[in-house]
């Protein structure tokens, strides 16, 4: 077995101690910790290590929020993951799933501590969707699946010690047949006045403002948070109705659900307390009906991506669609049918491509959960198994996610990448090979982000890859050498670096001035990039 590096914890405060787990060390030695905070060593530490399992303890952090690297050299080996500190609502959620409540497996939530997951939706844990709690210690659910109720405290319990938030799955509308027959009034009817039914088995129910079944399932949502002490719920949706016909004493009344789902958010919230206390997450299935819901008092904007988003630019008009009238945390659940598909090299490689894009985006994604499992569809239950390798790579990627966070996720960061290259945008050019800034296959997609103080330069290398899909298995990329920019600055850096998955450390980058009658530019190399590379020129505070 190979030495491991990982955290405990999916998230730390200022009042946790920051404890690593260094497992499977094959001898006594003494080993070099560095601490790193983006590309500068912050602190390095000799650490008497022995064979076998070993704890490393960092100790309190006191930022308010701030990512860190860590780098453990051994003799023979290298190992790296990193780490959070936040004492505030998500800058990201970081988004896992748990589906599986028979027996207690504690394994589960320390592998998806280990990629720094820091909220984890209890999937289809409910005796019933409109009767979540369930009144017995073991029943269940709709979907026939067996629940203990006291799996679910432990692992209730085991997310709040590992700094991970557990969040009940709580479908907005849908009720059980015995419900339905018990209050037909309360149902959602289609055009012809007939019942809306999903799967045979969900009767969607009138979640409009004057509703009885609205408030119903927040009565429920509400017994989720005070009687198994989740800490939100996740407000699920089936994509449909768009519109629907309700019943009143006066007869049958048009209703338009984009109009009526962003009430239910608002007053989720008022009856469940501050997001702050309770998380709220509304799925926008399809990115329907976002631009309305992303406005709401919730704790991210969550969209489950179908077709006819298939294509990388579709995440990408996502993203830009919810940053258009929102910062809050962005969470695609795009769900990989290579793993259930494809072979296991293209699985993989789909699944470093849509984490690249999506961190590059500034969005996260959902995909791991429950015993080293990873999404393929839309009903968890069924999920994938990765393998060591594959397992391997995306841990990789979330370490590097978090280490470069304040890159990637922040908030002051203007995208450009449509604006200030290509035609007779002279801004930032890549001078040496063909670039895309909306992920057109066999080029690299470049993705422009800026402020007053930095410019920032993300890579995905497509180049060996002949579709735009990201549902589809993907090649190895064919790396690319001497990739040279040429980039319009105000005045001359303070320093240019840039960072890869896989690459240990972050680079410093030379560079040479030039001018023209447009101004001052700066023009450099990069040697190699293989799938993911990011770049950020620090600007002279004093010039701004």
């Amino acid at each position: 077995m190979k030495p491991e590096l990982y955290t405990c914890r999916g998230t730390y405060t200022s009042s946790d101690p920051v404890i690593l787990f260094l497992d499977q060390v094959e001898e006594d030695e003494i080993g070099l910790v560095n601490l790193f905070h983006l590309q500068e060593c912050v602190k390095s530490l000799k650490w008497d290590l022995h064979s076998g399992n070993n704890e490393l303890n960092l100790g309190i952090f006191q930022d308010h929020f701030q990512c860190y690297g860590v780098q453990v050299i051994l003799k023979d080996k290298v190992l790296s993951t990193s780490f959070e500190i936040c004492n505030q609502e998500e800058k990201t959620v970081r988004y896992g799933f748990l589906s599986e409540f028979n027996s207690y497996n504690p394994d589960c939530i320390r592998w998806l501590a280990k990629f720094h997951i820091n909220a984890i939706q209890f999937y289809d844990w409910s005796f019933r969707h409109d009767h979540l709690v369930s009144d017995d210690d073991e029943y269940e659910d709709m979907m026939g699946k067996h629940i203990k109720k006291n799996v679910l405290n432990d692992l209730i319990s085991q997310c709040h010690s590992s700094g991970i938030k557990a969040i009940a799955y709580g479908a907005i509308y849908a009720a059980s047949e015995d419900y339905y027959y018990s209050h037909p009034d309360e149902a959602m009817l289609n055009s012809l006045l007939q019942p809306f039914v999903f799967i045979g088995k969900f009767y969607l129910m009138d979640i409009s403002r004057d509703g009885e079944y609205r408030k119903h399932i927040i009565h429920e949502y509400q017994s989720a948070i005070s009687q198994m002490h989740f800490d939100g719920i996740h407000m699920d949706t089936y994509g449909f109705p768009k519109t629907a016909y309700v019943q009143r004493e006066n007869g049958k009344r048009l209703i338009y659900l984009k109009e009526e789902i962003p009430s239910l958010i608002n007053e989720t919230r008022n009856a469940l307390g501050p997001s702050q206390q309770v998380s709220l997450i509304f799925n926008n299935v399809g990115n329907w009906p976002v631009l309305e819901t992303a406005k709401c008092d919730q704790n991210a904007v969550y969209v489950e991506v179908w077709p006819p988003y298939e294509q990388y630019s579709h995440l990408q008009q996502i993203v830009r669609e919810i940053r258009s009238v929102s910062e809050k945390p962005i969470v695609l659940a795009a769900y990989l049918k290579p793993f259930r598909e494809d072979n296991p090299i293209c699985a993989m490689y789909a699944s470093l491509y849509l984490s690249a894009a999506c961190m590059v985006l500034g969005a996260t994604c959902l995909l791991l959960g429950d015993d080293h499992g990873i999404l393929t569809q839309g009903y968890y239950s069924d999920h994938s198994i990765l393998t060591d390798l594959q397992e391997m790579m995306l841990r990789s990627y979330s370490d590097f996610m978090i280490r470069y966070e304040e890159i990637l996720f922040d908030p002051t960061m203007d995208d450009v990448s449509f604006t200030h290259t290509c035609w007779d945008n002279y801004e930032y050019r890549c001078v040496s090979h063909p670039v895309t800034p909306y992920g057109e296959p066999d080029k690299i997609w470049m993705i422009l982000k800026e402020n007053k103080k930095r410019k920032c330069i993300f890579l995905i290398n497509l180049i060996g890859n002949q579709d735009p899909y990201w549902n589809q298995g993907k090649s190895e990329p064919v790396p690319q050498n001497n990739i040279v920019f040429r980039i319009q600055v105000d005045t001359l850096p303070v320093n240019i670096w840039c960072a890869s998955p896989e690459e240990p450390d972050a680079l410093p980058v030379t560079y040479s001035e030039e001018t023209d009658q447009h101004g001052l530019f700066v023009t450099f190399t990069i040697s190699k990039l293989n799938l993911l590379k990011i770049i950020w020129i620090n600007s002279n505070e004093k010039d701004h």
